[in-house]
């Protein structure tokens, strides 16, 4: 892979929050490559556990 091929892959990621407008919830919307949506999962799943722990 060039750093071209590199800076194309990285230019088509993102992530958009779009908060209702009551404020009662966000719709989350994006396009992530495999490596950066594991990591955003297991922040999730992380911080998932300490507002509810499991069991």
């Amino acid at each position: 892979m060039t750093r071209s091929d590199e800076r194309d892959v990285s230019d088509s990621q993102y992530v958009a929050f779009q908060p209702s407008l009551d404020g009662t919830h966000v719709k989350l919307s994006g396009r992530l490559g495999a490596m950066e949506a594991e990591i955003c999962r297991q922040g999730l799943d992380r911080r998932g556990e300490r507002v509810i722990p499991a069991g």
